[in-house]
């Protein structure tokens, strides 16, 4: 996690945006425990007074006049490999004759209470899904990197093969979300075409959408 708070600063510096730093504040108030929270990670009562302190302070600084200047950009980005030209393509708008079609609120392997598949934002993000049988079928885009946003569960792996040489497999995990699998990177940024194969108990994958960048 520090790991992230710090590329979070850095991008942040970088391009001159204002930052609420709530996380190094709590930890600066509390001396690095938890009194402030309810658990690892959200805060308690005693918590939102702290954060309603803060962001007071932050927000009296953030509106005066002289912070309303606008201000250029860099020439450069701070990173040239970011997700600027990422793209989504949901799985209900994929046509192939070898994957199967399911909603997450219509599959029973997904009714379960509790179930992360139920939550409105995967129904409003992702409306459906596609689970690939055995017999291998095709996706094409034109990028230099792949993957795809789903679950691939115990008992399941997918195996991918691109442009009809390079083979990568995901395994099955224990996780019950929707998680992001990074497939290929650092492609030439040209017109790729992915063969997706289930090995295994394929009821037990998932995928929302494939994802690739340019």
């Amino acid at each position: 996690q520090y790991k992230a708070y710090k590329a979070h600063l850095e991008v942040a510096n970088y391009y001159n945006i204002p930052v609420v730093d709530f996380g190094g504040e709590m930890y600066n108030r509390t001396e690095g425990s938890y009194d402030g929270f309810a658990d690892s990670v959200h805060p308690n009562d005693a918590g939102h007074k702290i954060y309603a302190a803060i962001m007071t302070v932050a927000l009296k600084e953030l509106f005066t006049e002289a912070s309303r200047s606008a201000h250029a950009l860099p020439a450069t980005p701070l990173c040239t490999n970011g997700y600027s030209t990422l793209k989504n393509t949901l799985a209900s708008n994929i046509s192939a004759k070898n994957w199967s079609y399911y909603t997450w609120f219509n599959n029973t392997d997904y009714e379960k209470s509790g179930s992360p598949f139920r939550s409105s934002f995967v129904k409003n993000q992702f409306p459906g899904y596609i689970a690939p049988l055995k017999v291998g079928d095709t996706f094409s885009f034109t990028g230099n990197s792949f993957g795809f946003l789903g679950t691939v569960k115990d008992g399941a792996t997918l195996r991918f093969t691109i442009d009809n040489s390079d083979y990568r497999s995901v395994n099955g995990t224990t996780s019950t979300g929707l998680l992001e699998y990074p497939v290929y990177t650092g492609l030439t940024n040209i017109s790729h075409t992915v063969t997706v194969t289930v090995q295994g108990n394929n009821p037990y994958v998932a995928i929302a959408a494939f994802v690739t960048t340019e």
